[in-house]
């Protein structure tokens, strides 16, 4: 990777990551403050509708988006022809999605309160989709910038409209409106900035450009669903098999591990762009970039995971009451989800780079299986507990494929790298769970020292089991973003 390259994506994550940062903690604020005011019924209620429209929103779009970003990074001058095809797909994935989500709130015997509320975040579903594809442009132009400034003004909006609604009584399923208002501002900004960025760029209708974009997408489309349905069908079935109760609970634990993903998401979109030029260019050099791509993602997501693993019921206690006492082994187990998604997006986009988005496609659906088959079992019978089990089977098995496949499947050389990263994955591991006990030593007595002492141990591992280097911490120095253009 070059000094050049190396700051841009750095420069990228930035952006990225201040963006998503401010929405994560604007978005955990407001979820705390709904489940307390009210109620764990209620609050199942909004966060099974808010898990359609992210999951509907996933569908329509996210595979758009990777398409978009390809294929602008490789060709700047596409990118109206581009836009213009992805928006029109996207416009008829939403309406498709809207069909789907009134036959799945009847089928599935909801109340009509619940009905109501599902249907309210469908109205917010077209405009999220205008501004997902338009922001997959900015990605791709690497100008994140604009996603950080839309991102914030976006959850600026809906946050505090959101607020005010609770706070003034209304129905949980008024908050969705201000979900459409907070994308609608999204989309303009977005379709506001590009035309500045591109004064000569228009709709540019394109009958073979769209046909080929829907032909290649195919594959992009289907790991894409299988991505997103294992992702959200947790929630969905647990309002299947059990109640909005227990759709509350296992909420309120998976709301507070946004916090642990947004690094990484910022990460995979910033570098994906370079990513997919490196697949073309140098494959040796896309290995070397995802190999320590892996292994910084997971040492710098381990401490997170095992302080919230030792201390969960506290976070929980602190952060919803003893009402929500239930999502404490719930949180305990999908913290460990989090440390292998951290990577696993990463992992996908670099087969995508290689060129072989079929191989992204086998593991979604071998994960989307898996899935479905623990599911059956164990969600009926165990309910919040038994989902969590289910998403970390279902995620690590995926992961299993993933690193197979990118890692050792080619040359002989690639392999044995292969295996030497997983021993730096071994080490790792063993650093965080030293550091954890130590953390565990806490009990009643106050965290915040335990914590620093923990961390700290937990840096001195990294360099005495050789996972980082000075020379890592030297290259993190040069590559911090500078004032001047890179």
């Amino acid at each position: 990777m070059t000094r050049n390259a190396a700051k841009r994506i750095s420069k990228n994550t930035s952006a990225l990551f201040a963006g998503m940062a401010v929405n994560t903690g604007l978005m955990m604020v407001f979820v705390i403050y709904v489940a307390r005011a009210v109620g764990v019924d209620h609050f199942g209620q909004y966060a099974l509708a808010r898990h359609f429209f992210e999951l509907f929103l996933g569908i329509s779009t996210t595979a758009l988006a990777i398409q978009v970003s390809r294929r602008v990074s490789e060709d700047p001058t596409c990118l109206g022809r581009c836009l213009t095809a992805s928006l029109l797909i996207a416009a008829a994935l939403t309406l498709v999605s809207g069909v789907i989500m009134v036959a799945v709130c009847f089928l599935f015997g909801y109340s009509p309160d619940t009905r109501i509320v599902v249907m309210a975040a469908w109205v917010a579903l077209c405009p999220a989709a205008i501004a997902a594809v338009l922001e997959a442009g900015f990605v791709a132009l690497e100008k994140a910038e604009y996603v950080m400034w839309a991102t914030a003004l976006s959850s600026v909006i809906f946050v505090g409209s959101g607020m005010a609604v609770v706070a003034a009584g209304y129905e949980v399923s008024v908050i969705f409106a201000g979900l459409f208002l907070a994308r609608s501002v999204m989309a303009l900004f977005y379709a506001v900035q590009l035309r500045r960025h591109d004064a000569s760029l228009s709709w540019s209708y394109d009958r073979g450009y769209l046909s080929d974009l829907v032909s290649e997408g195919k594959v992009y489309a289907s790991e894409n669903w299988c991505s997103t349905l294992s992702n959200h069908l947790d929630l969905i079935l647990l309002s299947l098999f059990q109640n909005e109760y227990a759709v509350g609970v296992y909420a309120a634990a998976a709301k507070v591990l946004r916090v642990g993903a947004m690094l990484a998401t910022s990460y995979t979109r910033a570098i994906f762009p370079y990513l997919a030029r490196l697949g073309k260019e140098s494959p040796e050099a896309l290995r070397r970039v995802s190999e320590g791509s892996v292994k910084y993602m997971l040492a710098m997501v381990l401490p997170f995971v095992m302080a919230v693993c030792v201390m969960a019921g506290r976070v929980i206690e602190v952060l919803y009451t003893d009402t929500y006492a239930e999502a404490t082994l719930v949180l305990q187990i999908l913290i460990w989800v989090v440390a292998i998604k951290f990577i696993n997006p990463f992992l996908s986009h670099a087969l995508f780079a290689q060129q072989q988005p079929a191989k992204s496609l086998r593991v979604a659906v071998i994960r989307l299986v898996s899935y479905l088959a623990l599911a059956v079992i164990l969600i009926p019978k165990f309910g919040a507990v038994g989902a969590a089990w289910t998403a970390l089977a279902a995620t690590l098995t995926a992961f299993c494929f993933y690193y197979g496949w990118v890692f050792h499947s080619g040359e002989e050389a690639a392999q044995r790298s292969g295996q030497g990263l997983l021993g730096a994955i071994g080490r790792t591991l063993l650093a965080a769970a030293i550091a954890g006990g130590l953390l565990g030593l806490v009990g009643d007595r106050p965290a915040v020292p335990f914590m620093a002492i923990s961390l700290v141990a937990y840096v001195v591992l990294l360099f005495l089991f050789r996972v980082v280097s000075w020379n890592d911490i030297r290259l993190v120095y040069h590559l911090r973003p500078q004032r001047q253009a890179d």
